[in-house]
């Protein structure tokens, strides 16, 4: 593990200042509490300090393999006294040899009377410097946990997202082949071009298979594809409208999010009835960084409606909760003899 208090330079410049710090109040002590000359109460603060600087950013070697939550309570505490006690021996040493050097001798007087408090402020400064290590340590630790968190949370919605989409060919796969598995028989040469249409269709789904978001213009491109099959599945029953507006088309909007819309108006619309049913899509902006989404289609509540799989609407509505963690997406309204549904999309 990098050394906590040096790997970058924000840390080493509080590191810095929190030991000028200390020696700003050991000069201060000293000079005006103490009596100490200036001179040589500037000299005691800086050496000492100092000197202990340099050795906290040395403990940190010994203390970072019993710092581990797997260690014991009891061996952190041997571990911490001996540093401790390791740590003031030397740093009193070298400290008394450097200030016994300064040739006033009340200073020396002084230095022999001081040994019990400089032991007392050495054992502050080393419980100080455990404290900063421990607090630097768990709040990495934290960092790492919330980024694993996120990272993981990432993936989890990655996969429901690619879950979801993978429903959606399946989908429309399945009622396409039923409807050319009888026009084989009655027709197959309409068959034959539903054939074609369709793996047009799929080679879309299947290059943006890898993509999450697309224009909107490209999505209608697409969904016109799919719109033609549905007619020759339902000829003139089936008509659709759309009011698009330009300003909205180069907006983007998940790949594949139009279609399911569509099959589902066509599902509970045309299905069960004789008459020209109207599949309508409308686009506009709204708090001007929205793209609002609207298809609707008339019904005859008297008609039996399809039952569907639930794959459509549940679909869409699970996507727009992943892809912006906002359940408010999508609203469905249900008219008289008249379907509704308004997604949203905001722009990122």
């Amino acid at each position: 593990m990098l050394h906590p208090l040096l790997k970058n330079k924000k840390t080493i410049l509080v590191y810095v200042l929190l030991w000028i710090l200390f020696s700003s109040i050991h000069f201060v002590v000293l000079w005006k509490l103490v009596g100490i000359n200036l001179n040589l109460s500037l000299y005691d603060s800086i050496i000492s300090n100092f000197l202990f600087f340099l050795f906290s950013i040395g403990v940190w070697f010994t203390l970072q393999y019993s710092i581990d939550d797997q260690n014991s309570l009891y061996d952190k505490l041997i571990n911490h006294t001996l540093t401790g006690i390791t740590v003031l021996a030397f740093w009193l040493l070298i400290d008394y040899f450097i200030l016994n050097l300064i040739p006033d001798i009340s200073f020396h007087n002084f230095l022999k009377h001081s040994l019990p408090w400089r032991i007392l402020i050495g054992v502050i400064y080393f419980g100080i410097i455990i404290m900063i290590y421990y607090l630097v340590v768990y709040y990495e630790d934290i960092q790492e946990k919330i980024k694993q968190s996120a990272m993981l949370d990432s993936l989890l919605q990655e996969s429901r997202l690619n879950s979801l989409r993978s429903q959606i060919n399946p989908h429309f796969l399945f009622n396409s082949l039923n409807s050319i598995s009888s026009l084989t028989i009655t027709n197959p040469v309409l068959a034959q071009d539903i054939i074609i249409k369709l793996s047009e269709f799929m080679r879309y789904s299947l290059k943006q298979g890898d993509e999450k978001q697309t224009t909107l213009n490209q999505e209608l491109y697409h969904l016109q594809q799919y719109l033609e099959i549905e007619k020759i599945r339902f000829g003139a029953r089936l008509k659709f409208m759309n009011d698009i507006d330009e300003s909205t088309k180069e907006m983007m909007i998940p790949v594949m999010m139009l279609q399911p819309l569509v099959e589902n108006a066509i599902k509970h619309g045309v299905y069960n009835t004789s008459e020209e049913v109207v599949v309508k899509l409308c686009t506009k902006i709204v708090d001007t960084n929205i793209l609002c989404v609207i298809i609707g289609n008339d019904y005859d509540k008297n008609d039996v409606q399809k039952k569907g799989t639930g794959t459509g609407l549940t679909n869409i509505r699970m996507r727009l909760k992943l892809l912006y963690n906002n359940d408010n997406l999508i609203e469905i309204e249900d008219k008289e003899n008249y379907f509704e549904v308004t997604i949203k999309i905001p722009q990122q």
